[in-house]
C-alpha cells in the first residue's frame, strides 16, 4: 500500500513539547497571531509539522554580523 499524501498533524501537547513551552503559551500565541500557524478541525487545534519547522527557522535570531549583511542594521552605529 502506498504512503498517504495527507500530512501528519500535531496536537497542542505535541507542539508544546517540541518548543518546550506550556500549552497556555501556545493558546496565548494563537490569540495574538503569534507562534506557528495552526488550524481548527471542530473544537480541536492542529499544527502541521512543516508550519512548526518553518516557525522555528524564522524565529532564529540573527547574529549582529548576519543582520548587518542582510541590511537590517547600519554597517556602523551612529553615536
Amino acid at each position: 500500500m502506498g504512503e498517504s499524501s495527507i500530512p501528519q498533524l500535531l496536537t497542542t501537547d505535541d507542539v508544546a513539547a517540541i518548543l518546550q513551552v506550556s500549552k497556555r503559551t501556545l493558546e496565548s500565541w494563537r490569540t495574538r497571531d503569534e507562534g506557528p500557524r495552526f488550524l481548527y478541525a471542530g473544537k480541536h487545534v492542529w499544527y502541521r509539522p512543516v508550519d512548526v519547522e518553518t516557525w522555528i527557522e524564522e524565529s532564529i535570531p540573527y547574529s549582529l554580523e548576519d543582520a548587518r549583511e542582510r541590511g537590517l542594521i547600519p554597517k556602523k552605529w551612529r553615536s
